[in-house]
């Protein structure tokens, strides 16, 4: 006889639940769009940058704004690569096709040459005057 669906594996070996399963990650996963969503109550998975900067701001995002990673890497998680933008900021900075914001960019050419940043026209590179 075969396995039942969600009950076992057919030799009479019983899923576990939750910690206990054999496939448990730790409460987190990666969804296909490259996020970490981790485990928040008993069945809610939400995206970790959201987590991390609510949590440093003491409140829950207001409607409208989002959580964007300064260095474009969808894992980095840190507080110092999170800013949180309006909705129109963060699409005109993806439709500009910088990835980083200008705040970001000054700061970025302060700390590597000391200097201005000048706009660069391909998606990521950046130029200091």
């Amino acid at each position: 006889m075969g396995a039942k669906k969600g009950t076992n594996y057919g030799s009479g070996h019983r899923f576990k639940p939750g910690v206990q399963h054999l496939l448990w990650k730790k409460g987190s996963y990666y969804d296909r769009a490259g996020y970490k969503r981790v485990l928040v109550g008993s069945n809610e998975y939400r995206p970790e940058h959201i987590l991390v900067m609510e949590k440093d701001l003491g409140h829950k995002l207001d409607k409208g704004e989002v959580v964007h990673h300064k260095n474009g890497i969808r894992d980095d998680n840190r507080i110092e690569n999170l800013e949180v933008l309006t909705r129109s900021e963060h699409s005109r900075l993806h439709r500009q096709g910088r990835g980083i914001s200008e705040k970001t960019r000054q700061l970025l050419c302060q700390i590597r040459q000391g200097s201005n940043p000048k706009r660069s026209t391909s998606s990521m590179e950046l130029i200091c005057y």
